[in-house]
C-alpha cells in the first residue's frame, strides 16, 4: 500500500534536511554543540523548518523529545 502523498513529501523534506546536516558536519561547515537546554553532549539536530536545513537547534534526546511533543 502506498503512503499518503502529503506524508511522503514531508518525509522527503526531512530526509533531505537531515542529509544536508550530516554532510555539513562531515565537511566541517557545521559543528555539533551541546544541548541548548542542559548542556549534554549527546545531541540531535532539531529542525524548526525543514526548508532551512542548516538552521538547527542542538538538543539532547530528552529535550528533543519534549520539543517534538510540543509541536
Amino acid at each position: 500500500m502506498r503512503q499518503d502523498p502529503i506524508q511522503y513529501t514531508e518525509y522527503l523534506r526531512r530526509k533531505r534536511a537531515n542529509g544536508k546536516v550530516a554532510y555539513a558536519i562531515k565537511t566541517g561547515k557545521l559543528v555539533q554543540g551541546p544541548c541548548e537546554v542542559c548542556g549534554s553532549t549527546g545531541v540531535y539536530a532539531h529542525h524548526e523548518d525543514y526548508d532551512k536545513p542548516l538552521e538547527v537547534r542542538w538538543l539532547c534526546t530528552l529535550h528533543h523529545g519534549v520539543t517534538r511533543r510540543k509541536e
